[in-house]
């Protein structure tokens, strides 16, 4: 990536196998790789780092407790990781969707650039798991609401287009 000096890269998740247990140790090393990108780097949370670890080959962990994991990890600060970092805009600003904290938007070349947290294994709409559709319905709402501000504000800005940036399907099949 560095030997093509992109304005910026996004990783849209999935950062280990989905069959792998997730680690606290593996987390801060991808963030040591993103940070080691000279360009910035954005990046948007994969079903593989939180909603597929209850399974039993990864320990049957909570998902919630590994989301709250990848949030402090990834997203403590306003900022892309990489060497060369920019500003971002979060959703942790909008009142009632404060801990959004993944959904980020930015500008580049006048067009409205946004990541938005939807992830596979059904986007954690899992009814056996415990949490996990209330937590669905939550974040499926900061969701739609991210979008519609991402484009109020290109339009706002007469921006030449908006791109959108997530891991997984952003619309359920059932």
């Amino acid at each position: 990536i560095n030997r093509r000096h992109p304005a910026f890269t996004v990783h849209c998740g999935d950062t280990k196998k989905g069959s792998e247990p997730p680690t606290e140790a593996f987390m801060k090393q991808v963030h040591r790789w993103f940070d080691s990108l000279d360009a910035p780097l954005i990046y948007t949370p994969g079903d593989n780092e939180w909603t597929d670890v209850h399974r039993k080959n990864n320990g049957s962990q909570d998902p919630l407790v590994w989301l709250a994991k990848v949030r402090a990890e990834y997203f403590a600060t306003e900022r892309s990781m990489g060497r060369t970092q920019i500003p971002l805009v979060t959703q942790r600003r909008d009142k009632g969707f404060e801990k959004f904290v993944e959904n980020a938007r930015w500008t580049r070349g006048g067009v409205v650039f946004a990541t938005v947290h939807v992830v596979g294994s059904n986007n954690n709409r899992q009814p056996t798991i415990p949490g996990a559709l209330e937590e669905w319905k939550e974040r499926d709402e900061a969701v739609a609401d991210w979008i519609r501000e991402t484009f109020a504000e290109a339009r706002g800005r007469s921006a030449p287009g908006v791109a959108l940036f997530c891991q997984a399907n952003p619309v359920l099949e059932n």
